[in-house]
């Protein structure tokens, strides 16, 4: 509830409806997929979530060796991992090694993470530990529809609606 995906399956009508994402487009290969983000998108600190924290996520949190991740095999195939680019700030270029069917359903376990608050906890090989359960409910930085407001271990956890 704190971050948003890329999109968001719809189990009902086994429809992909937009999450972050405006639109999505596959290449005439099936292996090339433009993804462009919805305008004017926010952090809940008020930064602005563009291309380069898609990118962070997929490629220094997602594909990093140094961060246990279990979210990696959903974005490999054969073991190979998906080729993400920046076309511009809104704009994002995946490229998968083979045909993935499931490419656009799996983007709805995406959950993309901040690069100007998580870059450093990554490159100081301690990313698992930078939304532990020490971190200030302020310092807890995410997209979707709820920020963390208190959090007591053991007892609860209190969310309020996101603003931006």
């Amino acid at each position: 509830m704190i971050f948003s995906s890329l999109v968001h399956f719809d189990w009902p009508s086994q429809t992909v409806e937009p999450g972050l994402l405006e639109s999505w487009e596959v290449g005439q290969d099936q292996k090339t997929w433009t993804l462009k983000l919805r305008p004017g998108l926010k952090w809940s600190d008020g930064q602005p979530l563009t291309a380069d924290d898609v990118l962070f996520t997929w490629n220094d949190v997602i594909y990093n060796p140094a961060v246990n991740n279990v979210m990696i095999d959903v974005f490999r195939v054969e073991g190979k991992n998906f080729t993400v680019t920046k076309v511009d700030e809104r704009t994002i270029r995946v490229v998968t090694p083979e045909v993935f069917a499931p490419f656009l359903e799996n983007l709805d376990n995406l959950m993309v993470l901040p690069k100007h608050v998580l870059s450093r906890a990554v490159a100081e090989r301690r990313f698992e530990a930078a939304y532990g359960i020490n971190a200030k409910p302020n310092e807890v930085v995410g997209s979707g529809p709820f920020i963390l407001k208190q959090f007591k271990p053991g007892q609860f956890t209190l969310l309020e609606r996101n603003r931006e």
